[in-house]
């Protein structure tokens, strides 16, 4: 179940860094457009940390994509 996760969490993330660019944006800019941190954004993008769900939303609503189009 672990190595599940962690293969979820991974394809997650590399998701969300790809509409990041695709949109052109920083991480920065994200993490600004979310009210987070950038570190926290950064550990999110890079699959270090588990981000909650009012996260994600957050995430998505920045990079105009859908949650559904993350998994």
């Amino acid at each position: 179940m672990e190595e599940e996760y962690q293969e979820i969490l991974k394809h997650v993330s590399k998701q969300i860094e790809i509409a990041r660019k695709r949109k052109g944006m920083t991480q920065k800019d994200v993490a600004f457009a979310c009210e987070m941190e950038e570190q926290n954004y950064r550990r999110v993008e890079k699959g270090l940390t588990n981000p909650t769900l009012k996260s994600l939303v957050r995430i998505c609503s920045a990079l105009d994509v859908k949650l559904k189009d993350l998994l």
